[in-house]
C-alpha cells in the first residue's frame, strides 16, 4: 500500500485531530498500535507551544489569572501511537505528553500525517493496488481510469471478496468482461466505466450475452447509476446492479480484507514530529 504521499497538502498541517480515531479521508476507523518514541522532547522545547496556547486562549476568553497556567510538574511522556487506515492507506503518528498546572492538566500532541500521492489514473502501468488506494481517496477520478485497468481493478475487488475471477479482456465475449466462480456458481460480469446512467436497453443486451454464454446470474457494474426501469428487469432475470456507490463500498471492504494483516510503515527516518496542539485534560 502507498505510504509516501504528495498531492499539494502540507503534511505538517493536515487538520487531523489527535483525539479522532477515524481516517480524515474516508472516515474509516483507524487501526492503531503503539510505536517507539521518536522525538527527544524537553520542557524547554514544549514551553513556547504552551505559551502560544495560553496567548490564543486569552485572545478568545480574555486574561486568565497567573496561577491558571502555572506549571507544577515537569514534562511527562505518555506514549506514541501509530494509526493507519486500511482502506486508503492514510497514516498518522502522534506522540503525547502532559504537564500539570495548579488547576489543570494539559495534553500536548506532536505528530505527522501522511497524504495520498497523486497519480495518473489513465496510465495503464499504474499498479492496481496503488489505483485501489487512490480511488478510495478520490473516487471522482474513477471516470478517467484506463478501461483495461478498471476491469483488472474490479477483478481484484471480487477476488478479495471471495470469488475466483477471470478477465476476458477485449475478446469476443459478447459483453462479458469478467467471469466469477463462487462454489458451484458461475457469474458473468459487465463493467461500464461511464458518466452516463445505464439504460434498460443495455441491461437487455447484457442479458443476451449471459444467455449466449450459459450464465443464469450476472453482475452489471457501473461507475454511474441506472435509469428507472433497470432494477425491475434486472431483478426478474437474475442480474444484480452495482452502481458507483455500491462498488465503492465493495472496494472499501476489499481493501480492509486485503490489508487487514499489513501494518508496515517505516517511520525510522522521522527525526522529529510537529506540534499539533495543547488540550485541557481535566481539572485538579
Amino acid at each position: 500500500m502507498i505510504i509516501e504521499y504528495k498531492d499539494g497538502i502540507d503534511p505538517t498541517i493536515t487538520g487531523s485531530n489527535p483525539h479522532d480515531y477515524k481516517c480524515m479521508y474516508c472516515d474509516l476507523k483507524l487501526k492503531c498500535e503503539p510505536a517507539k518514541k521518536i522525538t527527544k522532547m524537553t520542557m524547554r522545547k514544549v514551553k513556547p507551544h504552551f505559551i502560544e496556547h495560553k496567548n490564543a486562549m486569552e485572545e478568545i476568553h480574555g486574561p486568565f489569572e497567573n496561577w491558571y497556567f502555572k506549571t507544577v510538574t515537569g514534562l511527562n511522556y505518555e506514549g506514541t501511537r501509530l494509526a493507519k487506515c486500511l482502506a486508503c492507506g492514510w497514516w498518522s503518528i502522534v506522540e503525547e505528553y502532559w504537564i500539570a498546572a495548579e488547576w489543570q492538566i494539559w495534553q500536548l500532541f506532536y505528530g505527522l500525517d501522511g497524504i495520498i500521492k497523486d497519480i495518473n489514473v489513465a496510465d495503464a502501468s499504474v499498479p492496481i493496488n496503488e489505483l485501489r488506494s487512490f480511488l478510495i481517496r478520490k473516487y471522482t477520478k474513477r471516470f478517467y481510469v484506463n478501461p483495461k485497468s478498471f476491469e483488472h481493478l474490479a477483478a481484484s475487488v471480487f477476488s478479495d471478496l471471495g470469488y475466483n475471477t477471470v478477465c476476458t479482456g477485449y475478446s469476443k465475449d459478447g459483453g462479458i468482461d469478467l467471469i466469477l466462480n463462487n462454489n458451484s456458481n458461475t457469474i458473468g460480469v459487465q463493467i461500464k466505466r461511464t458518466k452516463n446512467n445505464i439504460k434498460v436497453e443495455q441491461i437487455r443486451a447484457f442479458l443476451g450475452a449471459m444467455v449466449v454464454n450459459g450464465y443464469n446470474k450476472g453482475f452489471f457494474v457501473s461507475t454511474s447509476n441506472f435509469q428507472s426501469g433497470c432494477n425491475k428487469i434486472a431483478n426478474r432475470v437474475g442480474i444484480e446492479l452495482i452502481n458507483a456507490s455500491k462498488f465503492y463500498d465493495a472496494l472499501k471492504e476489499a481493501q480492509i480484507i486485503h490489508y487487514n494483516d499489513e501494518f508496515a510503515i517505516d517511520h525510522s527516518s522521522f527525526s522529529h514530529l510537529h506540534f499539533i496542539g495543547c488540550y485541557p485534560m481535566n481539572s485538579l
